[in-house]
């Protein structure tokens, strides 16, 4: 995707409660410059206490540059698991919502 991950780079992450998305914006470590999008595709968000989120990663992921490129992943493990259908119909859901969102 031609960026590289790299310990302490800065993400911002925002996690909805009502939707099948979150969502990671990606800052460098060194000059804080904007990298993308890591939008990753699962079930809600749960807040469990003051201190612990949780939420059911189907596997599928969309990265956007600034530019507006999108890259889905990982999208053959999300073919190989098992999930059940109206986890998979919403993560599928979901994914092309957020294609259409850029």
């Amino acid at each position: 995707m031609g960026m590289v991950l790299r310990q302490g780079h800065h993400f911002v992450e925002i996690y909805h409660p009502d939707r099948w998305y979150n969502i990671f914006g990606v800052h460098d470590r060194e000059d804080v410059m904007f990298k993308g999008w890591y939008w990753e595709v699962g079930c809600p968000a749960v807040l469990e206490a003051v201190d612990r989120l949780s939420f059911v990663d189907p596997e599928l992921d969309l990265w956007v540059t600034p530019d507006g490129s999108r890259t889905v992943l990982d999208e053959d493990e999300f073919v190989g698991l098992s999930r059940d259908g109206e986890t998979r119909r919403q993560a599928e859901a979901a994914r092309e919502g957020l294609e259409s969102f850029f």
